[in-house]
């Protein structure tokens, strides 16, 4: 599995791999009373948070196609919304119709226009996905409210077909279905993480909290200043929390 950055998950299961060949080396020497610390149970362990790692990047591809899926259907709602309030100005609407039409632009307006980096194996869930979610939701709501006043104007006829109503309404269907998939491929993601976490990160019996305790057996084996212990202790581990 390749390296992602130097702090990762995916280099905290590289590291547990490359501490594992010192107990390995050490022969019977390396005869630990736990059975969590034995050379076949940290192999389970370290084919566990393989196995994981894997599983999770199959549903984060899956996720993330929907998400930039979704950020081409939602990419050019500001220019074509600004579009809209350009030829309903110039239609002879009441002012009031314009003016109302161009305080749901603003919210339209408002929302992210960047796409969000996607997610990846080696990052924890972000915290703003809900917010995420919230703000295309509100995004779809605001044009269906652009939609529905354009309805009750009869004089918006656009002979540009890419403003007419009924292109705006599939445009809008379009953006439901989108933003529901990314909403129905997210718990998938979350669940694989909360299974990564258990793996990798349970206090006792997660891979860090493992891979401590074989160095503790081992500093107890050779001693404190023994090259044994100076060569597993230079090995590090971190612990992430989900945000």
């Amino acid at each position: 599995m390749a390296k992602q950055n130097e702090t990762g998950h995916v280099i905290n299961v590289d590291n547990f791999y490359e501490l594992m060949q010192f107990p390995i080396s050490y022969g019977a020497q390396y005869d630990p009373p736990m059975a969590a610390l034995q050379i076949p149970q940290l192999n389970v362990k370290y084919t566990a948070s393989q196995n994981i790692m894997q599983s999770l990047l199959d549903e984060l591809t899956v996720y993330n196609n929907f998400v930039n899926a979704r950020q081409q259907v939602f990419a050019d709602r500001r220019p074509l919304a600004t579009r809209i309030i350009n030829i309903l100005a110039t239609s002879g609407a009441s002012k009031e119709i314009v003016e109302d039409a161009k305080t749901i632009n603003r919210k339209i307006q408002g929302q992210r226009a960047t796409p969000k980096t996607p997610l990846e194996p080696d990052t924890s869930a972000p915290r703003d996905i809900s917010a995420s979610q919230m703000s295309f939701a509100q995004t779809i709501s605001h044009w269906a409210e652009l939609i529905s006043l354009l309805e009750s104007e009869p004089l918006y006829a656009p002979t540009d077909v890419a403003l007419q109503t009924d292109t705006l309404s599939e445009m809008h269907e379009a953006m439901v279905s989108a933003n529901e998939a990314v909403a129905a491929a997210h718990p998938s993601v979350a669940e694989k993480m909360n299974e990564r976490d258990e793996i990798m990160y349970a206090p006792d019996t997660g891979l860090v909290a493992v891979a401590a305790l074989v160095k503790q057996y081992i500093k107890g084996l050779f001693g404190a200043r023994s090259p044994q212990f100076k060569d597993v202790n230079r090995i590090k581990f971190r612990t992430f929390k989900r945000r």
